[in-house]
């Protein structure tokens, strides 16, 4: 089921890609923080956006959660670090406003999560270590809103929903520029 979404997704994409790729578009860079509601950690995103036509926009993002330590006994720490690649295709919908805006996101996530386990030299006499890496495939589902203050300076917040193994809620804030 998870391989057939995702070719589906791959196949919108490249179509949409495909049929609007002769106009004129223009292009964004952006960054922000984010907060993963699931593994309650803060991050930075960095972004960019191809506007296709006036509608659609294919966006590609990075996501780095800063990384997390926690001792859960006097023995035992646990370091864990997450990044995440997002390739989405925006629809801005025309509204009669012209300082919002809105959109709605579909796309795909590829998220990476890097656990560290080690048992403390304290116990043992040696530090123990078990590292492991974990890469899921999945799928982005969200809204968002740019607030047009000016041409080349344009704040934004989205809100997605990642559909993976690490399914959890992700809120952006940020602001993006203007680079054509």
């Amino acid at each position: 089921m998870k391989n057939k979404l995702f070719l589906s997704i791959i196949s919108f994409l490249f179509i949409s890609q495909m049929a609007f790729a002769q106009g004129q578009g223009s292009i964004t860079a952006g960054s922000g923080l984010l907060f993963g509601s699931e593994i309650e950690q803060l991050g930075i995103g960095l972004n960019g956006q191809y506007f296709i036509n006036d509608n659609i926009a294919g966006q590609v993002g990075l996501n780095f959660f800063f990384p997390q330590k926690e001792e859960i006994t006097n023995i035992y720490e646990r370091k864990r670090s997450i990044w995440t690649i997002n390739l989405n295709a925006n629809y801005y919908f025309d509204i009669e406003n012209d300082v919002i805006s809105p959109y709605a996101l579909a796309g795909i996530n590829i998220s990476n999560l890097k656990s560290e386990n080690d048992v403390l030299e304290e116990f043992f006499g040696d530090e123990i270590s078990r590292k492991t890496t974990d890469t899921d495939f999945g799928l982005n589902l969200g809204a968002g809103a740019d607030f047009n203050v000016s041409e080349s300076f344009v704040p934004f917040g989205q809100l997605k929903y990642v559909i993976t193994d690490f399914d959890q809620l992700v809120i952006m804030a940020g602001v993006r520029i203007s680079l054509k």
